[in-house]
């Protein structure tokens, strides 16, 4: 089973413009576990995100257990990597970074459809 590792601002975005991110990621990889971390959950709360936090467990998306130390994009990343996971995220300099550490990610795609990005 494919891992997903979502990022703080693509759950905001999705959240925010409705999107049913579990079908979505269900479509493009087949069955998956969807997973954010501990440093997510701090960043939605420092931005007064409750609504989110409550969504992520009614979505069924998991908590990862591991410890986040440093930046947070920092600790997805290097999570990914260990678990050989998809990231999702549209931040532009975490998927260079992540792509160089040999990272999948998965990003927007065209007419709100997601998309796995590849090295250019």
């Amino acid at each position: 089973m494919n891992e997903v590792i979502v990022d703080t601002n693509f759950l905001i975005y999705s959240f925010d413009n409705k999107w049913n991110l579990k079908d979505m990621i269900v479509d493009l990889l087949g069955d998956s576990r969807i997973l954010y971390t501990q440093g997510t959950l701090s960043e939605l709360k420092k931005l007064g995100r409750d609504d989110i936090i409550s969504w992520l467990s009614s979505q069924g998306f998991e908590l990862a257990e591991v410890e986040t130390k440093g930046r947070v994009d920092d600790s997805l990343i290097n999570l990914s990597s260990r678990r050989k996971a998809f990231l999702l995220t549209e931040d532009r300099k975490m998927i260079e970074k992540a792509l160089s550490r040999g990272v999948k990610i998965i990003s927007k795609g065209w007419k709100n459809r997601l998309k796995i990005v590849s090295k250019a």
